[in-house]
């Protein structure tokens, strides 16, 4: 099994159902910052469970994933993952104090 694969079936497995509508149907581990992003690609925090629907629903209307996530996760968690999916250290780490 590959990597993602695995983390697929982890997702899917904690997540039981589709977090948006409930459904148990045709589950798939959604990332709410893209695969692509190489930070985040196997973090726990950066997907969830949905149904084949809602997902495709989310992926095709980015503003309304952006907003479901924002209000699921809360602005400010959802500004810190995205930092991370960018490789962006957060503000608060001892990295970006001043001595």
């Amino acid at each position: 099994m590959t990597t993602d694969a695995a983390f697929s079936k982890m997702v899917r497995q904690r997540d039981g159902h589709c977090q948006r509508c409930g459904s148990g149907f045709r589950l798939e581990a959604a990332h709410i910052f893209g695969r692509g992003k190489f930070p985040t690609r196997h973090d726990p925090e950066n997907a969830v469970a949905l149904c084949w629907l809602c997902h495709d629903y989310l992926d095709t209307h980015p503003k309304e994933k952006e907003a479901y996530f924002r209000e699921r996760m809360g602005d400010e968690a959802y500004e810190a993952l995205q930092r991370r999916s960018n490789g962006v250290p957060s503000p608060n780490t001892t990295e970006d104090r001043e001595p």
